[in-house]
Parts: C-alpha cells; structure tokens; sequence
C-alpha cells in the first residue's frame, strides 16, 4: 500500500525516498512523476527523476505517495 504524502511533516518524512506524484497540469508532457525527493523548502520540493533533478511547487501537485519497492 502506497503512503500519502499530504502534511508539512509527511514531506519531511518523504525526504530522501522513492516518491510518485500526479500534477494538475503536465510538467514536460508528463502529469505522474517519480523519483527520490531531494529536499522541501518553501513550499516547492525538489526531486531526482531518472532524467534529471527538478524543483516544483507544492501546490501543483494534487496527490503524492511514498513509492512501494518490490
């Protein structure tokens, strides 16, 4: 089961981990994004897909979970 990630500290806690986020409006083509979140600050996150490290505010994306590894 996917973990949400909705709250300040539920970012915090995502830190560092394999995430999956779906935008309100698609960010180079592409609405669900996954990779590890680098950092949270002022309200926008920085993640590290596979094709590069990304910087988006919070309030564009509409769901985020902790990724599952199988």
């Amino acid at each position: 089961v996917e973990k949400p990630i909705n709250t300040d500290k539920d970012w915090e806690n995502a830190t560092g981990k394999k995430i999956n986020i779906n935008l309100y409006q698609p960010y180079n083509k592409q609405k669900m994004l996954t990779g590890e979140l680098i950092s949270v600050k002022n309200g926008e996150i920085e993640l590290k897909t596979y094709k590069e490290k990304i910087k988006l505010p919070i309030n564009a994306i509409c769901k985020a979970n902790i990724a599952v590894n199988f």
